[in-house]
């Protein structure tokens, strides 16, 4: 007609927007607007009430929005069904204060008030959990010369549930009883509101105040009572009302009881009773509870959708009970659910807190046998688990996979580096890093300390030496962790001048050595042979000792080998009394050197006292103790 130059009327544009409400065709709604401004036609209500269906249908906010300051400004009156639908589709998106809005502008426009438009505008509110917002609706609608019903009043009750205010809910309960009585969903968020309360009791007390009305409690009234239970964690009271829900569904459907042929049980509500009912069992720890409900769904041959049981693995695995989250994945399968992430991730995740990796790998292979790809969380706590063990070539299988899908995180590949490297597997811990500074990533010096231990451990000071210089080289500077590890490698390589110079350059640029690092320097004397160098650094320590770095267990023990392998038997001794004044633990390591010394310097008796006095503390002799007395006695005939 517009091609061959007819004119349009309104009519037959009204009719040609409403054409494309049921196939949702926005597009073209959009381009007969644009054609109604360009004709000169004005925009009619019957045509707004098109486009707002057209909207709500495509769940569409901004174009709802859009379309309603238009009839504004064009001043074509906000009509009651168009404000209703927006304030419907706003509440699902949770711009509660956009429904205020409009219901101002209906008031401000002197537009026809409806209570529909006025309930949507509550709901919306009541979704954000807006209680004051709600109330001032409710007083304005009564000013509006309109009669608030149920519908108005449930919103109220779901606003108090959220707000936490179920003294208001029951206020409003009485002013909905002067106009006409609730039904079960207004009963249903009173429920829910008086569920909040500490001591419960509003809850029971709304309950039986609906059975004497007559009102049959429908599956959300049970889950907001078994919730309302879970505030007391009364386990006995929520398996009252489960038994009584459960009772009541098998007497309007005896169909179900014929097991999981092509029906979920009750579909989606009986997900809010079950999903309650485990919610209170899990806050108990109710374990046993839990496997009689499990067990009664089996006998029963009751399916849940995969929402019910993730809740239900979720408290197997906070109880620890890895072994029924498997059971319960093979009743899963059983019952042709399809399992999704969820499920496996809380699978993974109670197998690695019970230690069971290979349980966990297990789970990861089913998990892409469901068609399910695992995610970058579930491969980092894998790998993590793995690298604990010390099972480095599983790990490195993950770090593939990882690397392959740009899945880059630091802890989880400092984690892979660590475990090579106290595996003894330096090259491939270098290999690792190099791979990661290639995608980018700016590794933290600690990284590299483990791999400067790892080369001196197996005798490769050069190749220690080598990383600990080109620190610098890679963007970053050598901390206390890197001196530690270099001075240790030094240690193992039986060069403490080497560790001591490591240890004035790091005081030299300003770093002040930890316990950690005194600790290191006297290993490196002590594998040396270096007594006097040993002594002079004890002393050194003692002066400059904190609160935060001071001698501690180890570093007596290294100190009682050190004066033991000198001969400056009294001195050791000191230091055990010492020890002990301190309340610091003993070891069979800490004798052991001294008595070992004392029978180097000709003095077993000495030593058997020590062991006597070794036993009165409980300390468990080892081999190197049985070696050392079998010395003293040969040398005591």
């Amino acid at each position: 007609m517009r091609r061959r130059g007819e004119k349009v009327d309104a009519e037959c544009y009204v009719r040609a927007i409403g054409s494309c409400v049921k196939p949702r065709n926005a597009a073209v709604a959009k381009t007969l607007q644009k054609w109604m401004r360009e004709d000169g036609v004005p925009l009619r209500a019957e045509a707004c009430r098109r486009l707002a269906a057209l909207h709500a249908r495509k769940n569409d906010d901004l174009e709802m929005m859009e379309l309603v300051k238009t009839m504004r400004e064009e001043r074509v009156g906000l009509e009651p069904t168009v404000a209703t639908r927006a304030c419907t589709l706003l509440g699902r998106k949770h711009r509660w204060i956009d429904g205020l809005h409009i219901m101002e502008w209906m008031e401000k426009d002197d537009a026809v008030m409806d209570l529909r438009a006025y309930n949507a505008a509550v709901d919306a509110c009541a979704r954000a959990g807006r209680l004051d917002a709600c109330l001032m609706l409710l007083l304005r609608l009564r000013e509006a010369g309109l009669k608030p019903d149920k519908y108005t009043y449930t919103g109220v009750f779901h606003a108090a549930a959220k707000a936490r205010c179920p003294e208001i809910a029951l206020e409003s309960l009485q002013q909905l009883k002067e106009n006409e009585l609730p039904d079960v969903h207004a009963y249903t968020a009173l429920v829910e509101a008086c569920g909040t309360a500490e001591d419960g009791r509003m809850a029971q007390e709304v309950w039986e105040e609906m059975k004497v009305a007559g009102v049959e409690p429908n599956s959300r009234t049970y889950a907001c009572m078994i919730q309302a239970c879970s505030t007391r964690a009364n386990v006995l009271q929520a398996v009252r009302y489960f038994r009584e829900w459960k009772d009541n569904l098998m007497m309007e459907d005896p169909e179900l009881k014929k097991g999981p042929k092509s029906r979920l049980w009750l579909g989606k509500s009986s997900n809010y009773v079950v999903s309650a009912f485990v919610g209170v069992l899990g806050k108990r720890q109710a374990l046993q509870a839990l496997q009689d409900l499990v067990t009664t769904l089996k006998e029963e041959k009751l399916v849940l959708d995969i929402v019910a049981y993730n809740h239900i693995m979720e408290v197997y695995s906070r109880c620890g009970d890895w072994k029924a989250c498997i059971s319960l994945l093979d009743t899963i399968e059983t019952y042709r659910q399809t399992p999704d992430s969820l499920t496996f991730e809380t699978l993974v995740k109670s197998c690695l807190k019970a230690g069971e990796v290979d349980s966990a790998l297990l789970m990861e292979k089913r998990m892409k046998k469901h068609g399910i790809q695992p995610s970058k969380k579930l491969y980092n706590w894998i790998t993590q688990a793995l690298c604990r063990e010390g099972r480095c070539t599983h790990a490195m299988q993950l770090y593939k996979v990882m690397m392959a899908q740009d899945w880059v995180e630091y802890r989880t590949f400092h984690d892979i580096i660590k475990a090579l490297a106290k595996g003894g597997f330096p090259y491939k811990a270098e290999e690792v890093i190099c791979m990661l500074r290639s995608k980018g990533m700016v590794l933290e010096p600690v990284s590299y300390a483990l791999l400067i231990e790892s080369f001196g451990k197996i005798g490769l000071f050069k190749e220690a030496l080598r990383i600990f210089d080109g620190i610098s080289d890679v963007g970053c500077q050598p901390d206390i962790a890197s001196y530690a590890a270099i001075i240790r490698a030094c240690g193992y390589a039986r060069d403490a001048w080497k560790a001591r110079s490591f240890f004035e350059d790091m005081q030299s640029k300003g770093l002040k050595p930890n316990t950690f690092t005194w600790n290191a320097m006297l290993t490196a004397c002590s594998r040396s042979n270096e007594y006097r160098m040993a002594a002079n650094l004890y002393k050194e320590f003692e002066t400059c000792s904190t609160p935060h770095t001071k001698p501690n267990f180890w570093t007596y023990n290294l100190m009682i080998n050190i004066y033991g392998k000198g001969g400056r038997l009294e001195e050791a001794r000191a230091l055990l009394h010492l020890m002990e004044n301190q309340g610091l633990p003993f070891d069979a390591a800490t004798f052991n050197a001294l008595m070992n010394a004392y029978v180097v310097h000709g003095r077993p008796e000495e030593a058997k006292n020590l062991f006597e006095m070794m036993s009165r503390r409980d300390i468990a002799p080892t081999a190197p103790t049985r070696t050392i007395m079998e010395r003293a006695d040969r040398m005591l005939e």
